[in-house]
């Protein structure tokens, strides 16, 4: 009995000791920037920020942060290529992990949805099926975040299409809800990432993207217009924004070109070793 005692001490001791030693543990040292010397972040293409930090044991830790030239168009490099289900692709769009495709085929009127085994590459795509277009001559298209809503775009009639999938990123589950009339020769379309704006790319006469406000989140029926900006080329298509707003994107059909329209602060990534 007595030697229970003492163990039951000698536990409870133990325990005492263990979390007196993390309330009255000191704070880790003042960590040492090793580079650049002066502590400032710099401002260059390619800052490198290395620190240091020491506990009282003298264990340390690195801490490398690199900025990094990301969402820059300039920097891209071609890897592959595909042939489409239509020889004359307008619209694409890209589900958010990259595990899906979906193209607009001119000639066909026909939206195609691939699947892509690797996300985001392009050569893993396998083909899954096709449903018609709203529009005789379709522009783009774009998907709600969650897949439940799709939108199309032609200028065959200068129409906002919006249908619902019942089954999300399926496309042969769409039904058709509403339209809107546009009055311009429209060749793009866009969201933010709640639904609250749209974006619609006008040529012909206009070469603008036209901004609206959307008072019922993902219903085109509640647009109304903001404002608008004015592009260099007769028609932008293939709008695309960076998730956080602060990148748009686009194809100018008389330029031919990719268009970086804003240009926002690089990208930050940290690495621990």
């Amino acid at each position: 009995m007595i030697k229970k005692k003492w163990a039951v001490w000698v536990v409870v001791l133990i325990a005492v000791v263990v979390s007196l030693s993390f309330v009255f543990a000191v704070a880790p040292n003042q960590p040492a920037v090793n580079s650049p010397t002066d502590g400032s972040t710099g401002v260059s293409t390619s800052p490198n920020l290395n620190v240091t930090v020491t506990d009282n044991d003298s264990d340390a830790m690195n801490v490398s942060f690199f900025r990094i030239n990301t969402w820059n168009i300039t920097s891209a490099v071609y890897e592959s290529n595909i042939s489409s289900a239509d020889p004359n692709v307008r619209g694409l769009f890209f589900k958010a992990d990259g595990s899906k495709v979906y193209q607009l085929g001119l000639n066909t009127d026909k939206i195609y949805q691939h699947s892509l085994s690797v996300p985001w590459d392009i050569s893993t795509a396998v083909y899954e099926r096709n449903i018609s277009t709203m529009d005789t001559i379709p522009l783009s298209l774009f998907f709600k975040s969650d897949g439940t809503e799709m939108y199309e775009v032609g200028t065959s009639k200068n129409k906002i299409y919006q249908s619902s999938l019942f089954i999300p990123w399926n496309i042969s589950s769409a039904v058709y809800k509403r339209n809107i009339s546009t009055n311009d020769f429209i060749g793009s379309i866009a969201f933010n990432f709640n639904g609250t704006k749209m974006y619609e790319g006008i040529g012909f006469g206009s070469y603008v993207i036209q901004q609206y406000s959307l008072s019922d989140p993902w219903n085109i029926s509640s647009a109304v217009y903001e404002s608008n900006l004015s592009t260099t080329t007769n028609l932008t298509i293939n709008l695309f924004f960076k998730a956080d707003g602060s990148k748009m994107y686009g194809i100018g059909t008389s330029t031919k070109k990719f268009i970086n329209i804003l240009y926002p602060t690089h990208g930050i990534y940290l690495q621990l070793h």
